[in-house]
């Protein structure tokens, strides 16, 4: 019984550092990434970028709206209403480009110490559900060391009382 107590806090270990080495690694090529790439309209958080998309479709839909009108006085009262949104596009694109740099603007070092950290972090947990378990499958393991001795007395004791 020992031995399978054994082999299942040591398969259990395996499990949390080959999570902890997979997490880790996401973390580290990620950084890498950013540090390779720099900042894309991508790395942008997802409060930015929704926004943006629905900006860019919305004025997309206006000026296929005035595109589908025939030529004449009402296509070019049309053509000069939507010449602001022409602007405010450009508008647009100026405030995704001044977002993408000041996103691109990471500390890669302050990064890679947050990524260590984290890492470390993980180790602790690791390291506290490793001993959490252990000490449960030591005390299981006592128990059940305890109770087959009873069950063993027991058994010698009844069939003493036969003879």
């Amino acid at each position: 019984m020992p031995i399978i107590f054994m082999a299942l806090v040591l398969v259990l270990f395996l499990a949390i550092l080959l999570l902890i080495t997979y997490f880790g690694a996401v973390i580290i090529f990620k950084l890498l990434k950013i540090m390779v790439d720099g900042a894309s309209f991508s790395s942008l958080p997802h409060s930015v970028k929704r926004p943006l998309r629905e900006a860019r479709d919305y004025a997309e839909k206006i000026k296929r709206t005035a595109r589908q009108y025939p030529s004449g006085p009402m296509r070019d009262r049309l053509d000069r209403t939507v010449k602001p949104v022409d602007e405010w596009l450009s508008s647009l694109n100026k405030l995704e480009q001044a977002l993408t740099k000041l996103y691109s603007q990471r500390n890669p070092a302050r990064e890679l110490r947050r990524a260590q950290y984290e890492v470390a972090q993980l180790r602790r947990q690791m390291s506290r559900a490793a001993r959490s378990y252990v000490r449960q499958n030591h005390d299981l393991n006592r128990n059940y060391l305890q109770l087959n001795h009873i069950l063993q007395t027991i058994v010698q004791t009844a069939h003493n009382n036969e003879d």
